[in-house]
């Protein structure tokens, strides 16, 4: 089973949880919303590609396309594109199940991106 979608827009990596004055933890907007984008790109893929919730390994490939040269963590953003995934409540209990793999950093300034592809691990 194999599952491919694309979330537009400028890749997010993961930030750190914030304190705010009170002494609450929280995570920043930011990110919040690009797993929210990545949960429901994910979830229209599911339903598009027959992809049902699986409880095996799955390896994700992730090819990132910046929108310019300036140096970013992938392995963070691999981070909110997995909670995203999670998020979503369609692809996998947990994100412990999941492989990942950046497979290309490349920049692209007129439409910055990821693809995605999900395989199950057999």
């Amino acid at each position: 089973m194999t599952m491919r979608f694309e979330v537009p827009g400028r890749p997010v990596p993961k930030q750190r949880p914030r304190r705010s004055s009170k002494g609450i933890w929280y995570t920043p907007r930011e990110t919040v919303r690009y797993e929210s984008s990545v949960a429901y790109r994910a979830l229209m893929a599911a339903r598009n590609q027959g992809w049902a919730k699986t409880t095996e390994q799955v390896v994700m490939a992730l090819r990132i396309f910046w929108p310019d040269g300036r140096r970013r963590d992938a392995d963070n953003l691999a981070k909110s594109v997995m909670d995203g995934l999670t998020k979503s409540g369609q692809i996998w209990e947990d994100d412990c199940q999941c492989l990942p793999q950046v497979v290309s950093v490349e920049i692209d300034r007129e439409r910055p991106r990821v693809e995605v592809l999900l395989e199950v691990k057999r």
